[in-house]
């Protein structure tokens, strides 16, 4: 028998999941915060409604049917559902929320510095509901300037151009050159920097520029510095794994060019060397002004923490 779901009350859906849970009357009306009496009649209404019993009855004592443990689990997701969403729309009218909307310029991955700081922060903060989203920058400026995201990730060099002060605050979160990671075997591996001429016949190994619009911007700079002082690249080859590319240089000779602050294994074979002529750049992260979730904030202290650490 069907029936029409607005006959049906959360107030008896609360005393349900409380009778059910505790399969005891008495302990399910101190939960409910009700009477005994309405406890049982909330059960005969539901049965009679439904066409079914909820509990089998011996004596004194009640256990809970197949049907009755099926509308539990079921009524138990919508019960939390509703009650979280009256929590949640409660909070934005309070200047509060639990969740936090972040936009990347690019999919976060495990080699991506930016992975472990949203892992760390939903390991730590977890009654916050953090949302990842990559978008083309563009997008992303929008989303945040229109609140429909909390935070930003962009590059320091993308301040002030596209990231005005007059909609939005921002915070550096590091800041970062561009290397050489060199075997050994490799002449340049003496030098304490390197320029542009040093590349001539070297084979050059790059992050996969998908993997992060930070590792695009300097793959292209580091093409373009080396093409300007006439110097065709030798591409050795391209890869999405930063670790795939450090065996490459070891074995093939060839020379990584990735960021310093990249998590690198070096080894005794190897030598981290920056390269000069580059323009110091960073990560940020950008928030509107104006916004009303305190957790941006929260978010904002927490990344600084742990970028010092």
């Amino acid at each position: 028998m069907l029936i029409n779901p607005s006959d049906i009350s959360p107030q008896q859906m609360k005393i349900f999941i409380a009778a059910a849970e505790t399969e005891n009357f008495s302990q399910a009306a101190r939960i409910a915060n009700v009477t005994q009496p309405l406890i049982s009649q909330t059960i005969s209404t539901l049965e009679h409604l439904l066409g079914l019993n909820l509990f089998y009855r011996k004596g004194k004592k009640i256990t809970l049917s197949p049907e009755g443990k099926v509308l539990l689990d079921e009524w138990k997701n919508i019960y939390y559902l509703m009650t979280k969403s009256i929590e949640k729309v409660h909070g934005i009218y309070h200047g509060e929320s639990s969740d936090l909307h972040l936009i990347t310029h690019t999919q976060l991955k495990k080699n991506d510095l930016l992975f472990p700081l949203v892992d760390s922060f939903k390991n730590n903060h977890p009654n916050v509901t953090v949302i990842v989203e990559d978008m083309e920058f563009p997008s992303c400026i929008f989303s945040i300037k229109n609140n429909v995201g909390d935070i930003g990730f962009a590059l320091l060099e993308n301040v002030p151009a596209d990231i005005d002060e007059v909609n939005f605050s921002w915070q550096l979160l590091f800041k970062e050159t561009v290397c050489a990671y060199v075997p050994l075997t490799l002449a340049i591996s003496e030098k304490e920097q390197l320029a542009a001429h040093d590349f001539k016949d070297i084979p050059i190994a790059l992050l996969d520029p998908s993997v992060s619009a930070i590792h695009l911007t300097y793959n292209n700079s580091v093409l373009k510095l080396l093409t300007n002082a006439g110097i065709t690249p030798r591409i050795h080859s391209y890869s999405s794994n930063f670790n795939s590319l450090m065996l490459q240089r070891e074995f093939a000779n060839a020379v990584v060019i990735a960021s310093s602050a990249v998590e690198a294994p070096l080894t005794p074979k190897s030598k981290r060397i920056p390269i000069i002529n580059w323009a110091e750049s960073g990560q940020i992260v950008f928030w509107n002004k104006n916004t009303v979730n305190k957790n941006v904030l929260l978010f904002v202290s927490f990344a600084v923490g742990f970028f010092k650490n």
